[in-house]
């Protein structure tokens, strides 16, 4: 149960607090999003989360028990995980400039946890992993968070350093 208080701080205070602290434009160590495309995918992924955003499924049964068994595991997502829903390229920005994309990312977090306790028993679909409920979706985003902050250099995980020596991917 602590683990999973300490992933609802991390989703509620640290990721935005970590978002908000960086002033100059950090460059991705890997991948085609940019910060502020980032920030909005995010924003986006949260709103995912409890319904406002829906996508239809990407993959099979089959590939669905597989990705939702990695989902719900402690290992990172992998540097240029690719994303049937973003496609080749990042998709346009919706805002003017990485303070509103934060702003709604923070509304959209503040709105996940919101919904999520007025409808606790609450399920919803993710296009690659399946029916999540709140805890297995705040595993998720954590994760997910987790992966572009190591994307930007805000996290230093040794998987991403392990990863990233070891490969040609950058």
């Amino acid at each position: 149960m602590e683990q999973t208080l300490n992933k609802r701080e991390f989703l509620k205070q640290t990721f935005p607090k970590m978002l908000e602290a960086v002033n100059q434009e950090p460059l991705p160590l890997w991948g085609k999003l940019n910060f502020q495309g980032m920030i909005e995918h995010m924003s986006e992924s949260v709103a995912m989360a409890y319904g406002k955003v829906v996508f239809p499924v990407q993959v099979d049964e089959a590939t669905m028990e597989k990705l939702r068994n990695f989902m719900l595991s402690d290992k990172p997502f992998r540097p240029g995980t690719p994303n049937t829903i973003m496609g080749e390229h990042p998709p346009k920005l919706i805002f003017e400039n990485r303070q509103m994309a934060l702003e709604d990312l923070k509304n959209n977090i503040h709105e996940f946890f919101d919904f999520y306790a007025k409808n606790s028993c609450h399920i919803q679909a993710n296009p690659f992993f399946g029916k999540l409920n709140f805890d297995e979706w705040v595993h998720l985003l954590c994760k997910h968070a987790r992966h572009h902050l190591n994307q930007f250099g805000l996290l230093q995980d040794p998987e991403y350093a392990l990863y990233l020596r070891n490969s040609t991917h950058k």
